[in-house]
């Protein structure tokens, strides 16, 4: 992940889905990331981010080790990246973050990443 020398994008935190997919789409151009679909539902205040599954799995008899400890490289791997592209997104939109004010948050902007 670069970081950019561009300014942060300010959207207000209820502006339109549509806006925030835009917006979200530019952020991991700019990062070079690819094979990422970014969408949202009409009616709805979220944003889908899919990452790609571009990693090779285990069976799912050897998915899991002892203890229910994961042992799934691609997984893992796959959860490291939808990390990485959580914390690019809340880099861009800061003030998104704070969901400290239950009632109004719950009909502001969320992206999901999966």
């Amino acid at each position: 992940m670069e970081t950019s020398t561009e300014p942060r994008i300010y959207l207000d935190r209820n502006a339109a889905p549509k806006i925030f997919a835009a917006a979200i789409r530019k952020v991991l151009h700019r990062a070079g990331e690819s094979g990422i679909s970014v969408t949202c539902r009409p009616g709805t205040s979220n944003v889908h981010v899919r990452i790609a599954d571009r990693w090779t799995h285990l069976s799912i008899e050897d998915h899991y080790g002892p203890g229910g400890a994961l042992r799934c490289g691609g997984c893992r791997s796959r959860g490291e990246h939808r990390e990485k592209i959580e914390k690019l997104i809340l880099s861009e939109f800061q003030h998104h973050g704070d969901k400290s004010e239950y009632q109004s948050d719950h009909f502001d902007f969320r992206f999901i990443v999966s």
